[in-house]
């Protein structure tokens, strides 16, 4: 259910009332406390959309959250201008094809103290090809040597773009000799970062603190509490009502209200966040391609753009977003055409032999599911949105609302129509989305929904291709044949927006949203 602005204005003052209650009960409010209960002496709270049941950034795809919350670095980082700076490394070179030398920046301590060597980096990223399963085939890596501050990687093929690669948040650097046994890093990491963890509860809150000995100088925060708010109007309502300080990827529809009130700081820029839905294949309707053409046809996504995102976004047209130089203007793709796509239905056999308004094929009602998920508040109101074109089109659908992207039920192939969310590139080169989403067994290709033997082979060169032009022109292939299998509907490129108190200060949006917490993030006293 989607609350009016009159709506919010009621549950707000309804907030508020229960919030002086609770004062006079026993105290709340935004500022952090440990366990005893004494509070920091400087402290925010940082209400967030999505959550992990693991703080190890070496599994799967939580080591974006170790970087977002101040905990993890990477050996290189992309800037605001999107281009690639030092991090824990301070230069690197390509001495030959299949050989780069790394030089790490003194200084840099985990958090356990011990000293952040070339022996430390590389134990760190030979646990990361152990442990996440894009780290053997993405990084290559064939053997390692450490001298000092000075780290050789050899790979098994050339990697051109190795160091792009390892800004990934999953080559995040930590201290392997510190990891739990079996349970690794799930309740704790030992990283580089300017905040270390202090309490973390799965699917709750994660709480860190300032670390005293941070190679870039100490944090100007003494404590951050994330706090798990899936609810976009929860998270609003939160921030106004002075519960949270700042919140992360607000609904854009609640923009408008922050603005108006003239109290808070507004951070937004263009992400590298594509939203799509993908057909299953496999399902005895959307085998036809006609009916996946006529679907595509069907979406008014310009609509969407407006009425779900507020016009805050970027129509989709493919994986990557325009502002890459390999999302070219004159890829291919079909047209909105309602009109066009009931005749291509009407052709092909898809009639509505009852008058009920619905379209059958060989006499079985084409009815489909569409699967979505809350926790990226935007999602549910494309469903709907999209919902209502398929309808006009005549084919009957099921919304289906999970509360986090439902990837075990996507896996094993149990949806038709689903919805994800992702970056596809984590370091604004064109290797990492088709390599999750788009080739045999990735991650993001759910039951195998898309195969494209050239794609397959499209993958496999993009990362030894060292001639960026090139590689820019082999994307472009891989995208367009994409777009031809007409497996997907790329709805739109999202925008980050971070709105925080007045008190706050330097939490700004950055195109990766994994680059939140920093060590110049402060707030002001009361």
């Amino acid at each position: 259910m989607r609350f009016t602005w009159k709506d919010k204005l009621y549950v707000f003052g309804v907030m508020v009332v229960l919030a002086a209650s609770l004062l006079v009960l026993g105290g709340c409010g935004s500022t952090a406390s440990d366990s005893s209960g004494a509070k920091a002496e400087k402290s925010m709270v940082v209400g967030v959309n999505l959550f992990s049941t693991t703080l190890d950034p070496h599994k799967d795809y939580d080591g974006w959250f170790v970087v977002r919350y101040g905990l993890g670095e990477t050996l290189a980082r992309v800037s605001d201008k999107m281009t690639l700076e030092p991090w824990l490394a301070t230069k690197w070179e390509m001495v030959d094809a299949t050989t780069w030398k790394i030089t790490l920046r003194d200084g840099v301590k985990f958090h356990t103290g011990t000293p952040m060597t070339a022996e430390a980096v590389k134990a760190s990223l030979e646990r990361t090809v152990a442990s996440n399963k894009r780290g053997p085939a993405n990084l290559s890596i064939e053997s390692m040597e450490a001298a000092g501050q000075e780290l050789t990687i050899r790979t098994k093929e050339p990697r051109p773009d190795l160091i792009y690669e390892l800004c990934d948040p999953y080559c995040a650097i930590v201290d392997a000799q510190a990891a739990q046994g079996d349970d690794g890093f799930r309740h704790t990491v030992v990283g580089t970062g300017p905040f270390k963890v202090k309490a973390f509860t799965e699917n709750i809150s994660v709480v860190v603190t300032a670390f005293d000995d941070y190679w870039g100088g100490k944090a100007k925060l003494d404590e951050v509490e994330f706090r798990y708010l899936n609810d976009p109007d929860t998270r609003m309502m939160s921030l106004q009502s002075g519960d949270i300080d700042a919140s992360i990827n607000i609904d854009s529809k609640n923009l408008q209200l922050f603005e108006d009130a003239g109290k808070y700081t507004i951070s937004r820029c263009p992400s590298m966040r594509a939203t799509y839905v993908f057909f299953n294949t496999k399902n005895r309707f959307l085998q036809d391609k006609n009916l996946r053409t006529a679907l595509i046809m069907a979406a008014d996504k310009k609509n969407y753009l407006k009425s779900v995102l507020g016009s805050v976004g970027i129509e989709g047209v493919c994986l990557y977003p325009t502002s890459l130089p390999y999302r070219s203007a004159d890829l291919k793709y079909p047209a909105f055409d309602p009109a066009g796509a009931k005749k291509l239905l009407a052709d092909n056999g898809y009639v509505d032999q009852n008058g009920d308004g619905y379209l059958e094929k060989d006499g079985e009602p084409v009815t489909l599911t569409i699967s979505c998920y809350t926790s990226r508040a935007e999602i549910p109101g494309f469903a709907t949105a999209m919902q209502a074109d398929f309808e006009k089109l005549g084919i009957q659908t099921k919304i289906i609302t999970y509360d986090t992207l439902p990837r075990e039920k996507f896996t094993a192939g149990d949806y038709d129509i689903g919805f994800t969310s992702f970056t596809p590139s984590t370091n604004t080169r064109p290797l990492a989305g088709l390599r999750t989403a788009f080739v045999k067994d990735a991650i993001e290709n759910y039951y195998n929904y898309f195969y494209d033997e050239r794609v397959e082979e499209i993958a496999r060169l993009l990362p030894t291709e060292a001639d960026y032009e090139k590689q820019d022109q082999l994307a472009f292939e891989a995208q367009q044949r994409i777009l031809d299998a007409h497996t997907n509907i790329f709805l739109a490129y999202t925008e980050n927006l971070y709105v925080s108190s007045h008190r706050v200060k330097n939490f700004n949006a950055h195109a990766f949203d994994y680059y939140v917490m920093d060590n110049q993030v402060d707030i002001n006293s009361k």
